[in-house]
């Protein structure tokens, strides 16, 4: 196996954690928190995971030398289009009925 191997079984662990820590708030709230780790609240977790991710997408990101195939305009251009194209389907949903306000 290979380091940049090593690097993108990292990543998909991180991917897991995150997810799960994503999960652990919807079920539980994002101020509650795991019995186990009580100096953590569920949001601080999700920050945490989250950061993890981005530290070792990074560190791929330079090992490939993949920065080299987007600008930093461009980077922001694809983060813009992902947030548009969300905000769109979430106005279709609610506009279905699909999704609802918390009450």
């Amino acid at each position: 196996m290979t380091v940049n191997d090593c690097i993108a079984i990292t990543i998909m662990e991180e991917c897991a954690e995150l997810q799960q820590a994503v999960s652990k708030s919807l079920r539980f709230g994002l101020d509650k928190y795991n019995p186990l780790n009580p100096e953590k609240s569920n949001a601080e977790n999700i920050i945490l995971e989250y950061y993890q991710l981005q530290a070792m997408m990074d560190l791929y990101i330079r090992q490939l030398d993949l920065y080299r195939l987007c600008s930093e305009d461009k980077i922001k251009q694809i983060q813009e289009d992902k947030i548009n194209k969300f905000l769109n389907i979430q106005n279709y949903e609610d506009w279905n009925g699909q999704v609802y306000e918390q009450v």
